[in-house]
């Protein structure tokens, strides 16, 4: 799912503006930085969020995913969330 729909490339179109918001944590606890991602995703599907880590065009997207396939967006949200998660553990070598 995560490679036909596209959110691995998502996520790498934009990784600076995620990275900057994991950064602006300042912790390496694994289970914050793991919530962290998840909320992003999350909440960027809102739209009264001013700091947005994903396009709108992205934003959509996620939303007409979820409506075709009858899901909540959770589903794609937390799919995303984890996306994040892994390639930022991966780039500082947490876990």
């Amino acid at each position: 799912m995560v490679k036909n729909y596209g959110f691995d490339v998502m996520v790498d179109d934009n990784w600076d503006k995620i990275n900057a918001a994991i950064q602006r944590l300042k912790t390496d606890n694994p289970y914050d930085i793991q919530q962290f991602c998840l909320d992003i995703a999350l909440v960027d599907t809102f739209p009264d969020i001013e700091k947005k880590c994903f396009t709108e065009k992205d934003i959509d997207k996620i939303k007409i995913i979820a409506y075709e396939t009858c899901e909540p967006i959770i589903v794609f949200t937390n799919m995303i969330g984890l996306i994040i998660r892994d390639k930022y553990f991966e780039e500082n070598s947490i876990i």
